[in-house]
């Protein structure tokens, strides 16, 4: 396998990083694409449109964002701080491929609705629906991929799955989280398709993310939180042949890479056969990491500098962040306890 110093500018690839820039090594997500087949039209870092360019030569990122509105009303809801927190976590990367909008997310990982972070779990997932909607209302297919942190289903849950249909139904109704992610389903009258149910519908036992303190993986005591998610969009102008041919069935198949190791979650992948090929911007956006600068000022050479304490802190600097940094982080910044992987939950913690 390549060195991680080495892919973050990978030959022939274009990549686009989103990350806490508050916080090193916190949370952040990354999306790499084939120059000769899906260069992207355009990518944007975050939901809200608060993520400000690293630099200069990154400026034009914003104008190259992916249909995003800032005279939209609704984001009168909120205020600025709410909005920037969603942003600075490195919890969500758009790229534009044209036939496509794929959002790659990191959702938080909080479970109890008790937690103070709770609500803004809730918060993100409906900013991210409002975005996805407003893509579909266009005309525009999307794909949700990424760790959501959420087990929408008894059957994607080693426990549940166990479990009495009344505590099974409890599950379903408990978690406002977990209905958010049902009602997403068409199953629920919603625009998106689990991939991997599509194709396998009734398979058990398939999980990806298990507790390594407990040495859980060799048990396969674990959950199934990665998702792959498409949706069609709602096209008035399409003939009928090509509203024939659902976005979601261009997809051939999704599976769980289960023998994958290296980390506490597994890859899931799916294959997608678009019916003509994907349009290609002329250059990458100007969000591909090339364009980042090092602490130094020199352009982004190796993936491990974009995450060094120097690169924070000149960041932190830059912006003048400086002065509210520690009350950010005592608002926003969870116990170890409640971060994206976090213990196994018995069924007394579930439905407590």
């Amino acid at each position: 396998m390549e060195s991680l110093h080495t892919i973050g500018a990978a030959e022939g690839w274009s990549s686009y990083f989103s990350f806490c820039t508050y916080r090193s090594g916190y949370a952040g997500v990354a999306t790499f694409c084939k120059n000769a087949t899906a260069m992207p039209l355009g990518a944007e870092d975050g939901l809200c449109g608060t993520a400000a360019p690293q630099n200069p030569a990154m400026k034009g990122s914003a104008a190259e964002g992916v249909n995003f509105d800032p005279t939209d009303p609704y984001w009168d809801r909120y205020t600025r701080d709410e909005l920037e927190m969603i942003d600075n976590q490195g919890r969500c990367v758009m790229t534009d491929h044209g036939a496509f909008v794929l959002f790659n997310v990191y959702g938080p990982a909080v479970t109890s609705e008790l937690n103070e972070r709770f609500a803004f779990k809730m918060r993100f997932y409906q900013v991210l629906k409002h975005r996805m909607e407003a893509l579909l209302q266009a005309g525009r297919s999307v794909v949700l991929a990424g760790d959501l942190n959420i087990a929408p289903y008894a059957i994607d849950h080693c426990d549940l799955v166990r479990a009495s249909r009344k505590e099974q139904e409890a599950m379903l109704t408990g978690r406002p989280d977990r209905a958010w992610f049902r009602n997403a389903l068409q199953s629920a009258e919603g625009p998106f398709v689990d991939l991997f149910r599509k194709f396998h519908p009734n398979r058990l036992k398939s999980y990806t993310v298990w507790n390594m303190k407990t040495n859980a993986r060799p048990r396969n005591h674990g959950s199934r939180v990665d998702f792959i998610l498409a949706a069609t969009g709602h096209s008035s102008t399409a003939d009928d042949e090509e509203k024939e041919k659902a976005f979601e069935d261009q997809f051939t198949d999704c599976r769980i890479w289960f023998d994958f190791e290296g980390s506490d979650h597994c890859p899931v992948w799916a294959d997608l056969r678009p019916s003509a090929p994907l349009p290609k911007a002329a250059k990458p956006p100007s969000l591909d990491a090339r364009n980042r600068q090092s602490s130094t000022g020199k352009r982004q050479e190796q993936l491990s500098t974009m995450f060094s304490k120097h690169a924070f802190s000149a960041k932190r600097k830059a912006e003048g962040e400086a002065a509210d940094v520690q009350q950010r982080r005592k608002l926003d910044r969870p116990q170890r306890r409640q971060e994206d992987t976090p213990e196994r939950e018995g069924l007394d913690d579930v439905f407590a």
